[in-house]
This record gives C-alpha cells, sequence and structure tokens, in this order.
C-alpha cells in the first residue's frame, strides 16, 4: 500500500498563533511557486466558470460545471454550493480541466435535494464546518473500505447541519443550509480570520481547538493558501465557537507536529479520476481525509483526528457568545 509521505513536498512549520481557543501551525515551503490553476470561486467570479443545475432525470444530476478558461479548476471536498434547492456540498476535491464540462458529486444540506428549474447554483465561498468534513470524509472512507470509525449508524449530512443549525440557535428556514449559521456568527468569525493571518510561503496549516489538534489542510501554492485560509479558519470557526461556552477536558496543548508524523507514515488509497489526477484516501486509524494528487503534485490535502476531537460534553442551554 502507497504511503503519503511519497506526495509530500519539503515542509517547515512556522510559529503557532492563537485567537480564543483556536491554535494554528503555519505549513511553510522553503521554495515556493506560484499556481497553474484557480479556484472555483475566482473562476466564477472572474466568469470563466458556470454551474448549472439538472434535474435527476438528466444526464448530470445535481450540477454540471462548464470551465470556459484556459487553465484548469481546483474544487474542495467539502465546498458548499447555493442557489440549487437547499444546498449543496461537493462530495470530494478535484481538478478540472481547462476548456471542458464536467458532471459534479454532490450532497443535499438538506432533507430534499429537489431542484427548481432555472435555479442557478454559485460558489457560495463556504465550506463545510470541520467537524462535519471530518465526519464527510470518515463516511466517504466507509463507503470504499467499509470500516466507520464512528460507533452507531452515522448521521446523514443533512442530519449534522441541521442539529448543528439547531444547537446554535440558527434554524431559520428562510436561511437554509449554512448560510444561516455564516451569517448569524460573521463577526466573531471575522475576529478569528483577521486574527490569524498567512505568512507569504505558507501553503498549509495545522489547526487546534481547545488545544487539541483537529485537522490538517495542505496546497502547492502560496497564492492558493491565501485565498482559500479565511474559509477554512471559518469552517473550524464554527465548530470553536460552539465550544467556548462548554466545559470541556483541558489537556495540556498537543504538539502539532505529531499529527504531521502520523499523516507522513499514514497509509493510502488511490481513487483514479481520469486526466492525469487520482484521489489519495487516508486508510490510517484514527484518521481521516484525502488527498488530490493531477500529474503526479500534490494539489490539495485535508487530514483530521477521527473521530473530530473538538465535541462539547453536553448540548448548548443558549447560543454561544463571544467576549469582546
Amino acid at each position: 500500500m502507497d504511503r503519503l509521505h511519497h506526495h509530500l513536498p519539503a515542509l517547515a512549520l512556522g510559529d503557532p498563533l492563537h485567537h480564543l481557543n483556536i491554535g494554528l501551525t503555519p505549513i511553510c515551503d522553503p521554495r515556493p511557486s506560484a499556481p497553474d490553476h484557480l479556484t472555483l470561486s475566482a473562476a466564477i467570479k472572474t466568469g470563466q466558470a458556470h454551474l448549472q443545475t439538472h434535474d435527476a432525470r438528466a444526464q448530470w444530476p445535481g450540477a454540471r460545471l462548464d470551465n470556459q478558461g484556459t487553465r484548469p479548476l481546483l474544487l474542495l471536498e467539502g465546498e458548499s454550493l447555493s442557489g440549487a434547492a437547499r444546498g449543496q456540498i461537493l462530495d470530494h476535491s478535484l481538478l478540472v480541466p481547462p476548456r471542458s464540462t464536467i458532471g459534479l458529486a454532490l450532497s443535499p444540506l438538506g432533507r430534499s435535494s429537489a431542484q427548481q428549474p432555472g435555479n442557478r447554483p454559485r460558489s457560495s465561498g463556504q465550506l463545510l464546518f470541520a467537524s462535519a468534513r471530518a465526519r464527510s470524509a470518515a463516511r466517504l472512507s466507509t463507503r470504499l473500505f467499509g470500516e466507520s470509525p464512528y460507533p452507531g449508524r452515522p448521521q446523514e449530512l443533512w442530519e449534522e447541519v441541521a442539529h448543528k443549525r439547531a444547537r446554535m440557535d440558527c434554524d431559520d428556514p428562510a436561511r437554509p443550509g449554512l448560510e444561516a449559521l455564516y451569517d448569524e456568527y460573521a463577526e466573531f468569525i471575522a475576529q478569528y480570520v483577521a486574527a490569524l493571518p498567512p505568512r507569504p510561503d505558507q501553503i498549509g496549516a495545522i489547526l487546534a481547538i481547545n488545544g487539541r489538534v483537529c485537522g490538517f489542510e495542505l496546497f502547492a501554492h502560496p497564492a492558493i493558501l491565501h485565498e482559500l485560509l479565511p474559509r477554512i479558519i471559518a469552517s473550524y470557526a464554527l465548530d470553536a465557537i460552539e465550544c467556548l461556552n462548554f466545559t470541556l477536558r483541558r489537556p495540556r496543548p498537543e504538539n502539532p507536529g505529531t499529527l504531521l508524523d502520523a499523516l507522513s507514515s499514514a497509509p493510502v488509497m488511490p481513487l483514479p479520476l481520469g486526466a492525469d489526477s487520482e484521489l489519495l484516501r487516508l486508510a490510517a486509524p484514527g484518521l481521516s481525509g484525502g488527498a488530490l494528487i493531477a500529474e503526479g503534485r500534490l494539489l490539495h490535502l485535508h487530514a483530521y483526528r477521527s473521530p473530530f476531537p473538538a465535541q462539547p460534553e453536553e448540548p448548548p442551554s443558549a447560543p454561544p457568545q463571544l467576549n469582546g
């Protein structure tokens, strides 16, 4: 079985940053390079890509992406598309070749995924909150390998989002999917993002909540990381905010390098995607996540401790509050 370290570039850890209960350790590339691809949001903003919904009888049920530009597009696992029914989430990362059209594998954020004719989806610029991304990655591994890191019946994604919205007092039917969560806590999320800025040579981050190392994100180029880091921090902030009012066991802060060490030796299972790209899914106890490889280069790696460490001990009796 292949090992992840065969695909990792030379990495260096920067000095950690902290804000309230989130810790972020930068991952830096000693020899950074410029990207040859765009993110989905950047391509849509500049008119180089278009999304269109289809009903279940169409060739591409869910959504179709037209990349009309001359550069490949990087799409992230857990990236949210809004404007399509109650919102949908990309099932896995992928690289869309230039001047091509593909169908997208999506998971609905609502109980019903019915589409309205002519309702054009868009990239919301939001990611699924980190704990749900971790469990979604584990569910994908379960479908592939047949072993679940979570006891009992795993929640459907729409159930998990609904429970999160209810716990955080955001159960507004007029704002479906992730919209209510991000809108309600926008000011607090902005505080986390502003306090955890990227370094010039940064290509990744190890993130901890309440001293517990939770996850890892890595990209091939600083420019991509700089664009996406605020969204990644925001996705962790939705979990960190919920934990602030809870009584948690607070062990001594973990060394973030231990997660990098575990990832380096982790076995991975390849899943060919075509066009010289493939997914690598982590197949190690205590970890979930995956990587996107294109033409032999690692473009995106996301990994999580499994089960996700930052979980409240009891349901909240009131919405979370922040000081300041």
